[in-house]
């Protein structure tokens, strides 16, 4: 796990000072803890029929809400309201539809939950 953060981090120092922005800021620390939960939904769920595809549904949602706190948090585009996170979660949609879909149409079952050996 630690190993994914130093590598986003890493990526993300590259691609900032490429693009001449900041490295971290204050939405930083809510989309690595996006990140973390969806690596611990599948670390915990992997094992169990169908924990994959929940994992990554759910790893989608908690990203995106949490992505969305950072943003509402930052106090600089919604007001610390209710109705300003809502607002915010909102505007976020349009980025919400691909990354789910892709999540799970990307899984593929393994050989062990097929039925089948690996040997063909």
């Amino acid at each position: 796990m630690l190993m994914v953060i130093i590598a986003m981090f890493a990526g993300d120092a590259v691609l900032a000072s490429l693009h001449g922005c900041q490295v971290l800021s204050p939405v930083t620390p809510f989309v690595y803890g996006g990140f973390t939960i969806r690596a611990l939904l599948g670390y915990r769920l992997r094992a169990k029929r169908g924990g994959a595809v929940v994992a990554a549904a759910l790893g989608s949602v908690a990203f995106f809400l949490l992505s969305s706190f950072g943003v509402w948090m930052s106090g600089t585009i919604y007001p610390p309201t209710p109705t300003g996170f809502l607002a915010c979660c909102v505007a976020a949609l349009p980025f919400f539809g691909a990354p789910p879909a892709g999540d799970i149409s990307g899984l593929q079952p393994s050989a062990s939950s097929t039925g089948q050996s690996r040997d063909g």
